[in-house]
């Protein structure tokens, strides 16, 4: 669709760049509000990250605790095998408050020596010696205990000798409905209605949690938080809610969640929250932001075509005007009020439309002398260039008569008296004795000589006119040409007339002829071509003769367009005698890579050749009729 006019361009081009505006409004709103989500999403990893730090850190107090105890009795190994000890040490440490569930003491190969209480069922209790040798303590993994029905989970550390190496362990069993345990959950959960926080195992199993769920259990995200336990690294990430008897959430509904291991702990704690309450005020204020900006862009955007369009209206005034200035509506002045730009723009039109008035009417006068002198001079021109044509067909003419004249000389004449002297000289030598071979020999050189004579002067008089051409016609006229030319020059050629009828008007055959050996000579002297080939066309509009040849080639020169432009007999006399029968010719060469010309002569000229009254009058030895008939006139 192609606009015109200028209104329609300014407001595309309005359109376009309002657009553009519109468009990086929006890229940076988006961008904005894309760093917003991270950043929320950066925070979300942060709380969750912290609520694992305060685990960590109650474990790690946890240890303290073990660890003061430990060294209350040294590193003597007979201390920690008095039994009175023991069940003192175990008191103590169960009624700290960290290990209300009870206290174990094991030998180095993690053997349960001692339990307080006593009741405590230590056959169901899980591996506690997590620990290599190399750490200083451990978390076993969650279990429930078997009295109480109680979640728990053991902490553990390595009681030392005096030379560094394990000789026990201390472990203590930690109660995980401890609020002490609850509470950095409680508090991370704090996200909005939807927000929660669940401490997880490895597997995703669940620990404590914010949400009604048992213990070991499986969660509310059960496939996202396996595969966010895998990493080192806290994860955050988009997951649907599994559970659909929860109150308050719906089952499918996207969840973000962010997961953070211990450091201490084979556990994990998971915060977040719906997706929909997690990015509520951005989405909002994104809405609010494509509402208000693009009713701005709106408004600014027509209010810009408006003050456009009232700008545009002397424009089209001042247009009007020029375009009937430029339609020769010069008696109408302008009327155009503007006291700006365009009324200066006016008023230099209208200065501009009194100047053209005077200037048409002097012109008027000028172009009247100027037609007659103008006429004059082309009807000279046309009489010069039609008595230069008639001379140069004369010319052509009269150079055909005189080579059919002295051929007919030099064979009547000429060729008649060597005849003559080559009979006398076998009737001489006929008469001469035997005996004088010396004079036999003479005469015998004399008949070669005068018989070399006349092959000399058949081959020029076939060289003025081929009696060929006259007898046989064109095409074999052709063949005789090539063969005598292009033969000796070791040269191969073939000749095709495709639907080329046996005999054309003489004056066309004549033409032909005459262009096809100038060629057929410039092959063979110059062309340095092994194969020659001449094809002929005759369709219904027009007869092609083509002429090709394989050898070096050359730079063409330039053929003059008319006859009367004379260069010579050579590739400009080709185009001089095409153009007497209405015919143009075509050289087509690059060096190195061969010549090719083509000869076009239109149909209706060699139809009007047929048909031309003066072939009787003259015999039919008449080669160019049209030019005769012109000079006549």
């Amino acid at each position: 669709m192609v606009l015109r006019g200028l209104w329609p361009k300014l407001i595309l081009a309005i359109s376009v760049a309002f657009l553009c505006l519109f468009a990086g409004f929006a890229f940076l709103g988006r961008r904005a509000l894309h760093v917003s989500s991270e950043h929320i999403l950066q925070e979300r990893l942060v709380i969750a990250q912290m609520a694992a730090n305060q685990i960590d850190d109650y474990f790690l107090e946890a240890v303290n605790e073990l660890e003061s105890a430990a060294l209350l009795y040294g590193t003597d190994n007979t201390a920690w095998f008095d039994s009175s000890k023991q069940h003192d040490l175990l008191l103590v440490l169960s009624k700290i408050g960290f290990f209300d569930n009870g206290v174990l003491l094991l030998d180095e190969t993690g053997k349960i020596l001692l339990a307080y209480p006593e009741e405590l069922n230590i056959n169901d209790l899980p591996p506690l010696t997590n620990a290599t040798t190399e750490e200083a303590f451990s978390v076993s993994d969650p279990f429930m205990m078997a009295g109480n029905g109680r979640p728990a989970i053991a902490v553990t550390i390595s009681l030392k000798n005096e030379s560094g190496n394990t000789s026990g362990y201390l472990s203590g069993i930690i109660n995980l409905e401890d609020e002490s345990l609850k509470k950095p959950l409680q508090e991370a959960a704090r996200l909005g209605h939807t927000g929660h926080a669940t401490l997880i195992t490895q597997d995703g199993s669940t620990v404590i949690a914010t949400l009604p769920l048992s213990f070991l259990s499986s969660n509310e995200h059960p496939d996202f938080y396996p595969e966010a336990m895998k990493s080192t690294e806290p994860v955050i990430g988009t997951t649907p809610f599994a559970l659909y008897d929860i109150p308050g959430e719906h089952q499918g509904e996207p969840h973000v969640m962010a997961v953070a291991p211990l450091q201490y702990a084979r556990l994990g704690v998971a915060i977040g929250g719906d997706e929909d309450e997690t990015f509520a005020g951005l989405w909002q204020l994104q809405r609010e932001m494509g509402w208000f900006g693009g009713f701005v862009l709106l408004l600014v955007w027509g209010l810009s075509l408006f003050v456009t369009r009232q700008l545009l209206i002397p424009v089209r005034q001042v247009t009007d005007a020029a375009r009937k200035i430029a339609s020769g509506e010069l008696d109408t002045p302008l009327k155009i009020q503007a006291k700006d730009e365009f009324g200066e723009m006016a008023e230099a039109l209208e200065k501009m439309r009194r100047q053209l008035l005077g200037y048409i009417d002097q012109l008027t006068t000028w172009n009247k002398t100027l037609q007659f002198k103008v006429n004059e001079r082309t009807k000279e021109l046309r009489e010069e260039r039609a008595i230069t044509q008639r001379l140069l067909h004369k010319t052509i003419y009269a150079q055909e008569e005189e080579r059919m004249r002295l051929a007919r000389e030099l064979h009547d004449e000429i060729g008649q008296m060597l005849t003559a002297i080559e009979i006398s000289l076998t009737r001489l030598e006929n008469r001469l004795p035997e005996s004088d071979q010396e004079a036999i020999q003479r005469l015998q050189k004399c008949e070669d000589l005068i018989t070399t004579a006349v092959s000399s002067l058949r081959a020029i008089i076939s060289e003025l006119r081929p009696p060929v051409l006259d007898k046989l016609g064109l095409q074999s006229a052709l063949h005789w040409i090539a063969e005598q030319t292009l033969t000796p020059a070791n040269i191969t050629y073939t000749i095709n007339n495709n639907n080329l009828p046996p005999h054309l008007p003489d004056p066309i055959e004549t033409i032909l002829y005459r262009i096809a050996q100038e060629a057929i000579n410039n092959i063979a002297k110059h062309s340095q071509a092994t194969q020659t080939q001449i094809t002929f066309q005759h369709t219904h509009s027009e007869l092609i003769m083509t002429i090709t040849d394989n050898g070096q080639g050359f730079t063409p020169q330039t053929i003059p367009s008319s006859p009367g432009s004379r260069s010579g007999w050579g590739l400009a006399g080709l185009a001089e005698r095409a153009a007497l029968v209405n015919g143009t010719i075509k050289i087509i060469s690059q060096p190195g890579q061969g010549t090719t010309i083509k000869v076009h002569i239109p149909a209706n000229f060699i139809d009007k050749c047929t048909n031309c009254p003066y072939h009787d009058q003259y015999d039919k030895e008449c080669v160019f009729c049209t030019a005769i008939n012109q000079f006549n006139s």
